[in-house]
């Protein structure tokens, strides 16, 4: 198996400066004014499936999201109506 461990946190990295310097939102992966939400954030630093599904379980398992939950997911999480951006960036640094 191959281990994506420095390539998942280099992505969250990014994903989380992309979305210091940019706009976030909710309720879509990118909205029409080309802010993004979490995933969407991750999307844009990587095209492989498999390591950003990689990235997104283990976003899951930190924030204490069952594996394979289609009702409790990270999108859901991140379109929580009291979820701000700054939580969304804390929780892609690993440090929410």
């Amino acid at each position: 198996m191959v281990s994506f461990v420095g390539k998942e946190m280099n992505i969250r990295l990014e994903a989380a400066k992309w979305l210091e310097e940019n706009e976030w939102c909710q309720g879509a992966y990118v909205n029409g004014k080309g802010a993004r939400c979490l995933v969407g954030a991750l999307g844009v630093f990587t095209e492989d499936a498999k390591l950003l599904s990689q990235v997104i379980r283990e976003l899951d398992s930190e924030l204490g999201i069952p594996p394979f939950d289609a009702t409790d997911t990270i999108t859901k999480w991140n379109d929580e109506p009291s979820r701000t951006k700054e939580e969304v960036i804390a929780a892609l640094r690993n440090n929410q």
